[in-house]
């Protein structure tokens, strides 16, 4: 690294403002020529005339100072054209003065305004520090190390080392370049010490939600965060953990459980699939984790339909699914297709009862069985006791019946028949032999003659109790 140092000069500009000759002479014959001593005084089209002194020149003597015309004479005179001047005292701001330039006939003349400007020349600061950067003129050389008062002062960064972020301010004062990458300071009035500093490039890295997975550093610590920062150049490891794996697996074996995308570009795996690196970090990144490759174990549902008789269906009354995640309830209904048969469920060996009509088995954790078996409803038809039944006998569809009940299937149709016994006689021939109730109500169609009473039951679908009233039958008396 170097430093500059400037050295400080001083500057005098003199600037001449003519009116023009009056029309008695040629002009030629009271113009104003050239300065002695200042070979660099240009006298432009408008009369104006700069001339650069020495710093530390505090006066001007006029006397012997401007060439002019032959024969021609000249008067300097204050900015009002009060009095005459011949020597001057120099500010170091405007110094106005007024040049008359007479001609021979002592009538035609010329008139100038004389600027004198009095300028310093300031120090300029600034250290480079090499492979990282270098203060340079718009050129692309070395920075001046001194700039004249009142000047702009102009230079560029050259960026060395691309792993840093610099600012550049001046006399601590922070200093933005322009778009073209240019610093300028404008309009110089003090020495300038330019500072540059320079910070180390960080970039973000953005994470996704994390939702049945880790994202794990290289030391083996869970990332909580969802933005990482990092120095440039720097190296990302990372991996990705599987929550409660054992409930998971590919959908396609031969594919990592992760899709891993930085910026939308696909980033390879490492070390059996879920091991990734960054490297040279760079830019800005965000990372997006695809898991459509990762399913649910899933468990076979096996049941068959019977055609006709009943078929298993979920919760809307579609067919019940044959596969069921891990973890999960399975639940379905039995959609009876035939009501004369009763439904016993068993899964995996176990009998199932329905609640409000759904079956459901939890926290599938293996294949299920399922095993429905339809069985024809029975019902039960109850009769008196054998002891009761003094006066006469029960026959069911032909055969004399001496057990109390009897089972029939569904939507059977039975004959019965009340047979009165020797030795038993009708009370009153205008009623009916048997008085017969199914529970407390009168049973109002059957058929009676002399000694029997017929009851014909179609499609059983219900239990009956009968009670046989026998008030209307007596024994007969002997002889």
């Amino acid at each position: 690294m170097s430093k500059k140092r400037g050295l400080m000069y001083l500057f005098a500009f003199l600037t001449l403002v003519i009116t023009g000759c009056k029309e008695v002479v040629p002009s030629s014959d009271c113009e104003l020529i050239s300065v002695n001593g200042f070979e660099g005084a240009i006298i432009n089209r408008h009369n104006i005339v700069e001339i650069v002194v020495d710093n530390n020149k505090t006066t001007l003597d006029f006397n012997n100072l401007f060439v002019v015309s032959e024969k021609a004479t000249y008067k300097v005179f204050d900015k009002d054209q009060s009095s005459e001047i011949e020597e001057a005292h120099l500010d170091l701001a405007n110094n106005e003065f007024k040049l008359k330039v007479t001609a021979e006939d002592e009538v035609s003349f010329k008139l100038y305004t004389i600027n004198v400007y009095r300028t310093k020349e300031f120090e300029v600061n600034y250290e480079n520090e090499e492979g990282v950067y270098e203060i340079v003129d718009l050129n692309h050389g070395p920075a001046p190390v001194t700039i004249t008062e009142n000047k702009d002062y102009n230079f560029t960064l050259a960026k060395l080392d691309d792993s840093y972020n610099f600012s550049v301010s001046v006399n601590e004062v922070p200093l933005e370049p322009n778009t073209n990458g240019v610093y300028q300071i404008k309009n110089v009035i003090v020495d300038l010490n330019i500072k540059v500093s320079k910070v180390k490039k960080t970039y973000k890295i953005t994470l996704p939600p994390r939702e049945g997975f880790m994202i794990i550093d290289n030391n083996g610590g869970n990332i909580n965060s969802y933005e990482l920062t990092f120095e440039y150049g720097s190296r990302f490891d990372f991996r990705i953990e599987l929550l409660n794996i054992d409930n998971y697996e590919k959908a396609d074996k031969d594919k990592p459980y992760f899709k891993v995308l930085i910026n939308e570009i696909e980033l390879d795996s490492y070390n059996d699939y879920d091991f990734y690196a960054l490297e040279d970090i760079r830019e800005n990144y965000n990372l997006k984790i695809d898991t459509s490759n990762i399913v649910l174990k899933s468990y076979e549902v096996n049941y068959e339909n019977e055609e006709g008789i009943y078929e298993l269906v979920d919760l809307l009354g579609d067919p019940a699914p044959k596969t069921i995640n891990i973890n999960k309830d399975y639940s379905f209904k039995i959609n009876q297709l035939d009501e004369k048969y009763d439904i016993e469920v068993k899964v995996d060996g176990v009998i199932y009862l329905p609640e409000d009509g759904v079956y459901t088995v939890k926290g599938v954790k293996s294949d299920l069985n399922i095993e429905v078996n339809a069985s024809i409803k029975t019902f039960t038809l109850g009769f008196p006791e054998v002891e009761e039944r003094i006066a006469y006998d029960i026959i069911v569809d032909g055969t004399h019946m001496s057990d109390p009940e009897i089972e029939v299937e569904y939507g059977s149709n039975l004959s019965i028949t009340l047979q009165l016994k020797e030795g038993y006689e009708k009370v009153d021939e205008e009623e009916p032999l048997f008085k017969v109730f199914i529970g407390d109500v009168r049973l109002g169609i059957y058929n009676c003659e002399e000694n029997a009473c017929s009851i014909n039951l179609e499609f059983i679908i219900r239990d009956y109790d009968f009670t046989i009233d026998t008030d209307n039958i007596r024994e007969k008396e002997l002889g």
